[in-house]
This record gives C-alpha cells, structure tokens and sequence, in this order.
C-alpha cells in the first residue's frame, strides 16, 4: 500500500490575514461606528485598533460621569453625590447620531464648518495680560493672544472647520427670557441659560454652523439645580459657557499652591476643554457612555477635568464624518498647537495630552 506525503508549508502571516482581522472587527463594531467602507482605510484601521485599546484601559480604570458640566464651586454642591452616567444618558451609536441629524434638518447647517463666539458683557478684548485683577478677584482678560489661542485650538480640534469671533454682546440681562436669581446657596447673580440660549440664536451668522457665547456672569439651567459652567443646544445651534465659574475654580488653585503662572495656565486650559465640550454638543454629540471620552458627562469643573480631552473612537468617527479630515494629521497639529501653548500658558494638565495624543500617532505608524 502507497502513502502520498505532502509536505505543508510553515503557516506564515500575510496582508490578507490582517485584512480579515478587520473586516471581523468591523463587523464587530458595526454596531457604533456603522459603515466604514467610505473611510480612508488609515482612518478606518486606526478605529478600530482606537477602540481595542480603549476597551483595555477602561477595564482598569473606573468611569463615571454625570449629568452636564456644572460648576459645582461651593463646598455643599461640590460635596454632593455624583450621578452615573448610565442614570441619565443613553447610548448614541454613529448611526443614531445620523438619525438625530436627519430629524432636525441640519446637515446643511452643520456642513458650513464655521464656529463663531461672541464675548459676552465685560469679556472685552485689551491688549493687557490675559490675568487681571478686578475687584481684588482674578479675571480672564481676552486679549488678541488669547483669541489667537482660542481660534487655533478649536481648528485643531475640530479640523477642517474655521474658528472666528463676531462682535461683542452687551446688556445680556435685559433680554427677554433671561431670568436672574440669586442663589440660595451662595449669594451670587446667577441668569438663567436657556433664556440666553433661546435669544442667543438670533445672532448666528448663516454662513456659522453654530455659535457660542462667552459670559462673565454664573449660570444655571432650572430653577431646580445650582449652577452650570456651560450649556449648549443643538436644536437652537448655540451654547452659552461661563467664564466666571471658571475663574472661580482656578482661584482655590491658587489659594491652595499660590502659583499664579500655572493658574493662569490652567484657566486656559478648563476653558478649552469647557469649550470643545460644547461645540461637540452643538454638532449633535450627546454624552458619552461608551468609553472614557471628552463628551463623558461630569457634574463639576473637577471633574470635567479629570475625564479626557479627546475624543474617544465613537465620538471622532461622528466628527470626522462632518469635518472629514485626515487623522494623523489633525493629531499633529493638535500637538503643535498644545506645544505652543504650554510654551505660554505652562499648565501640568497638558502633559497629559500629549502623552494621549503621542499614543494615538503610534497607532497610526
């Protein structure tokens, strides 16, 4: 009796074998990140090894985050228990962010990629330092280097889109709908955001896909919770944040290690991370509970703080589809431009934005 030996060749690794690998993670995933076929496919490898990786940091790390970012700036109010996420915001794939964009009519909005802000009362611009004293209190001046930041940041951020700032707004208090209180539990002016929110709108540019308004007055957003830092609308395409609550946050920083650079520094910082934070919202982002991510809710500065500046896989894939901007390349302008401003504003939170945004050009090589 005969035997036929056939040798077998050594198993070996090939192309095709990694573009199986992905084919079944997109499968996976399709879930979140819908159809990736149209994606370059750096962008599309590079989200699906973003979310692998993600998985396996927040196994080892806890995430929670609550509802809204307030500025819980008094001690009975930063005191207070934090809410999960899960309690109070839902999952929101690729695919219903789509559904919520065809709702509302407005892609056509969202497709002119122009972001305005107009300052709002006393922010005026001064060609002073950008830290003042008024009143004995520390204050963010916006000066022409600050806006400078500011515009370069957010087309960074959000690239491919075009950062510009309109004229000022005077005499918010007057308008109709803006309801001022004073706080119960802290004894300061606060006026009521969705009554700035709802007038705000009216002085979108057409040419804007959204605007925000900065103001140097504490808000809050029912006659039911204490304060807010930022609130935002996307059916109304604007946001209003308070730079009063974020000066506040920064001057028990400066009480407690008495280093007014890297206050000034870390200003700076909240009030970027407050402002993209908004923006995404504006673009129909809702809070995230996927991962650990920018758009996590938080129910305090610290907190907002201490939660991630980027965006996690699911959350850039919904940018990335109105801005369609090459991934690698907006992570390296985004590292010039955190380099430029640690270099002015030297805060030790940009540390660790580099190290994340280091991380995520490996995944890309």
């Amino acid at each position: 009796m005969a035997f036929l030996f056939v040798p077998i060749a050594p198993s070996t690794h090939s192309d095709d074998d990694d573009d199986r690998l992905f084919r079944a993670a997109e499968r996976r995933h399709f879930a979140l990140f819908g159809n990736m076929k149209k994606l370059p496919p750096t962008a599309r490898n590079f989200l699906i090894k973003m979310i692998e990786r993600q998985r396996d940091d927040d196994e080892n790390s806890d995430h929670a985050s609550v509802e809204n970012v307030t500025s819980a700036e008094d001690a009975a109010v930063a005191d207070a228990p934090e809410t999960p996420a899960a309690a109070s915001a839902t999952l929101q794939t690729y695919s219903s962010w789509k559904v919520l964009l065809d709702m509302n009519f407005c892609r056509r909005r969202l497709s002119k990629r122009r972001i305005s802000i107009t300052l709002m009362s006393r922010l005026t611009k001064s060609d002073n330092d950008i830290a003042d004293e008024i009143d004995g209190q520390f204050r963010i001046v916006f000066t022409d280097e600050l806006i400078g930041v500011v515009r370069g940041f957010l087309s960074a951020y959000f690239e491919g889109s075009a950062t510009e700032i309109i004229a000022s707004l005077d005499n918010v208090e007057s308008w109709a709908g803006v309801r001022p209180r004073v706080s119960a539990a802290t004894g300061r002016r606060q006026l009521l955001a969705g009554g700035i929110l709802r007038k705000l709108r009216r002085f979108r540019p057409k040419k804007s896909s959204c605007l925000v308004g900065l103001i140097d007055v504490d808000l809050y957003p029912d006659d039911e919770s204490e304060s807010v830092a930022g609130e935002s609308s996307f059916e109304k395409a604007c946001a209003v944040v308070s730079v009063t609550s974020i000066e506040r946050s920064v001057r028990r920083q400066e009480v407690e290690s008495g280093d007014r650079a890297e206050m000034i520094g870390n200003a700076v910082f909240i009030l970027l991370r407050v402002l993209t934070h908004e923006i995404c919202h504006l673009y129909g982002i809702e809070h995230c509970v996927s991962f650990q991510c920018s758009m996590n809710e938080s129910n305090s500065i610290k907190q907002a703080v201490a939660q991630p500046f980027l965006l996690c896989p699911v959350c850039l894939r919904k940018i990335l589809k109105i801005f369609r901007f090459d991934v690698a390349g907006r992570y390296r302008k985004l590292q010039d431009i955190v380099a430029d401003i640690t270099g002015r504003y030297p805060s030790r939170y940009w540390e660790s934005i580099q190290r994340s945004l280091t991380k995520n050009l490996q995944l890309l090589e």
